[in-house]
């Protein structure tokens, strides 16, 4: 049976309802839609596709289903998929879409986004690298990802990639990092004045002298970017603020006998000024009295004698 319906004008029409509506696979029944560009559907706080969009033409529940089979997913996980926006551009209707991978157990990032994802959230997984923003194309157009309570080790795979020239915010918070990139971070920050936003806070480093005299300025110059960036932790500190170090207290080394060069130097100009003064006081008393002291006159004759008896 076939049936056309007009539902144009309706502004009340929860999405939700008409995507399962015009997605029923019952064969014996073909539902059609008079007036489809005149139609639009209202956004439920409960259905997750336009969890930012209230009023939505009917049209885009077609890029639902395309976006909605496109998702990550796998045997033992299910990403959930957002379509933030659409943008109408010359070349047609383009959408954005937020995919939340949170929580599923991951130890990888998902080999394939739907096209144009600008958002990814990994959050509370066990991933241990980023490489995919460097080197998947699914990927190119990604602006935001919160991949906190992790096990990433390292961002230097960022470097080069093209996340990291346009990315809007990054957030690792409690992963497994125990190198900040600085040269990285800071050529972005210096680029693009405020636009970025990085969250490191609690992860722990090793922190040595290095850390109270170069890290900790850095964070403090950079604490616009870094909004967290009083929550890095030393593990060798028992976890005290890396803001929070003394240098005077940290860059403490064991002594050696190069410590005590100095001292050796001095005591070696002083015995040479009075080896100095002793002979000039020696020669005054030889032309002044036409003998040497006592000392002087025991000393065997050198060589170079002769140039003080001329």
């Amino acid at each position: 049976a076939y049936f056309f319906i007009d539902l144009s004008g309706n502004l009340g029409l929860q999405c939700k309802l008409l995507h399962e509506l015009k997605t029923q696979r019952n064969s014996s029944i073909q539902v059609n839609f008079v007036n489809e560009n005149e139609t639009f559907c209202s956004s439920s706080s409960d259905y997750h596709w336009f969890n930012s969009v209230n009023i939505i033409p009917f049209h885009q529940l077609e890029t639902i289903d395309k976006i909605d089979k496109e998702c990550p997913h796998g045997p033992d996980y299910q990403c959930r998929c957002a379509l933030t926006r659409n943008v109408e551009l010359n070349s047609g209707t383009h959408y954005f879409v937020t995919v939340d991978c949170s929580n599923q157990g991951l130890t990888e990032l998902p080999s394939e986004l739907p096209p144009f994802t600008t958002s990814l959230n990994i959050s509370n997984n066990n991933i241990t690298h980023l490489d995919f923003l460097g080197t998947n194309q699914n990927y190119m157009n990604l602006m935001n990802i919160y991949a906190d309570n992790n096990r990433i080790e390292s961002i230097t795979v960022l470097e080069g990639s093209r996340f990291i020239d346009k990315f809007t915010a990054l957030s690792l918070r409690n992963n497994n990092i125990r190198v900040i990139p600085k040269y990285l971070l800071s050529n972005v920050f210096d680029r693009n004045n405020y636009q970025k936003v990085v969250h490191l806070g609690k992860n722990k480093l090793p922190c040595d002298c290095s850390t109270a005299q170069v890290l900790k300025v850095w964070l403090l110059a950079n604490k616009l970017h870094i909004n967290d960036y009083d929550e890095l932790l030393c593990e060798n500190f028992n976890n005290m603020r890396v803001v929070d170090l003394d240098q005077a207290k940290v860059c403490v080394y064991p002594r050696d006998w190069t410590d005590y060069i100095y001292y050796i130097i001095a005591i070696e100009i002083f015995l040479f000024v009075l080896l100095i003064s002793k002979v000039t006081y020696d020669y005054w008393v030889f032309k002044t009295t036409g003998y040497l002291p006592w000392p002087a006159s025991k000393m065997p004759r050198l060589p170079c004698d002769w140039f003080f008896e001329l």
